[in-house]
């Protein structure tokens, strides 16, 4: 996948909840910019790294793209740096819009689950689909009223009878009833769940009797980290026949790159796809957020910035 690059600038922000910043970015010199559609996302450069925000404002818009950034302490930086160095008038390098979490064009009823800063696309699904007065129901997680952002945008565009906050105070058991919000499966009804991947996983378990297509996720970050694998395993490039290992805690990706190779490469994190090669040989074990369970299942592609292999070597198309 390829990214075309804007210059943008920052024209608004400011601290809309307990550690997220609330960033508009619009062309310096006040152009349209390319349209985008309720769940996308930009890539944002800062410094060498590449960061993934999705878009929390009205689709309809063209002046301005709006992004909420949580300042997370178990990050490599990247939000730290943001919170405490971007402010009014920085310029920005950002990609164009694009979307891994559509909403279906197929669903009669759409249900939204959203999780801290996992509400910025959602609250980009709820402005398009009051704006056609959809059938939806939102539904917003947080610890407390204080650590959720969009509070005030949430209350003014989705009505009261289909907005429902859950404040659980961190205790799990006074969180959101997902058991019985998606026990019964109903054709045409659709979910979609962004936020931390604990929600996300839950969602996905209370949903494994519903149809893969009427559940759409999305998560910021990898699945799993790569500190948590011990083994060590070979990954052989078919096409020089170069062999590298790839120790414990390393991705496959960093090690091509010691060793010289340039391989397509955003978010590292394991949910933007840049990175995606075929698999030639052996069986991956998959650690991003981007493969369906079924693409996972074909055991043909892998994600080589953080997924790794099930046994000791892989072949890629490389």
């Amino acid at each position: 996948m390829t990214y075309e690059w804007l210059d943008l600038q920052i024209q608004e922000c400011f601290l809309a909840a307990e550690d997220i910043r609330i960033y508009e970015l619009v062309d310096p010199y006040g152009r349209e910019l390319p349209p985008f559609e309720a769940g996308a996302h930009i890539q944002v450069r800062v410094d060498h790294e590449i960061r993934h925000y999705s878009l929390a404002n009205d689709p309809t818009e063209r002046r301005r793209y709006v992004i909420g950034v949580l300042r997370d302490p178990r990050s490599r930086g990247g939000s730290r740096q943001i919170h405490e160095t971007w402010a009014v008038g920085h310029r920005v390098a950002v990609s164009k819009p694009v979307n891994h979490f559509p909403l279906s064009a197929a669903a009669k009823r759409h249900v939204l689950i959203a999780g801290g800063i996992g509400i910025t696309p959602i609250l980009a699904m709820a402005r398009h689909l009051a704006g056609k007065a959809a059938d939806f129901q939102l539904y917003y997680c947080a610890r407390q009223a204080s650590a959720a952002a969009f509070l005030p945008d949430l209350r003014q565009v989705v009505p009261e009878a289909r907005l429902s906050l859950v404040f659980d105070g961190g205790d799990p058991k006074r969180g959101l009833n997902l058991a019985a919000l998606l026990e019964t499966f109903e054709p045409g009804r659709h979910v979609y769940v962004c936020g931390p991947s604990g929600l996300v996983q839950a969602v996905r378990a209370e949903t494994a009797h519903w149809p893969a297509d009427h559940v759409h996720y999305e998560i910021f970050a990898a699945a799993q980290a790569l500190a948590s694998v011990s083994a060590k395993f070979q990954v052989v490039l078919a096409r020089s026949g170069a062999s590298y290992e790839v120790p414990a805690g390393r991705s496959i990706l960093s090690v091509l790159e010691e060793h010289g190779h340039a391989p397509n490469a955003l978010c590292r994190e394991g949910y933007c796809g840049t990175c995606l090669v075929s698999v030639l040989s052996g069986t991956p074990d998959h650690r991003d957020s981007v493969l369906t369970d079924e693409e996972k299942a074909a055991n043909d592609l892998v994600a080589i910035c953080c997924s790794r292999a099930v046994g000791d070597k892989l072949v890629l198309d490389i």
